[in-house]
């Protein structure tokens, strides 16, 4: 199952997103109204997530999240023999 997005909590965002714009070739793009930044690789593969952090948060403190496809796991799982139903 591959890894689907990656989350970041930043103080800036806005400084953010230009490096991985520039120097990685993504595309920033964010939803009307919402605080996170979606950061998509040209080639495909994990997207990167600009979530702001909160203020009480160090650095080195819970600053990235690894985000798989929760349906493939799903599915994965029931060919497994693992019931996800409630």
């Amino acid at each position: 199952m591959p890894l689907n997005s990656l989350v970041i909590y930043a103080r800036d965002i806005e400084a953010m997103a230009p490096f991985y714009e520039q120097h990685f070739g993504f595309r920033a793009t964010t939803l009307p109204g919402d605080w996170i930044l979606e950061l998509f690789a040209p080639d495909g593969g994990a997207a990167i997530m600009l979530h702001p952090a909160s203020k009480g948060q160090r650095g080195g403190q819970s600053v990235i999240k690894l985000v798989f496809d929760v349906e493939a796991f799903c599915r994965r799982s029931e060919e497994n023999g693992l019931d996800s139903a409630p």
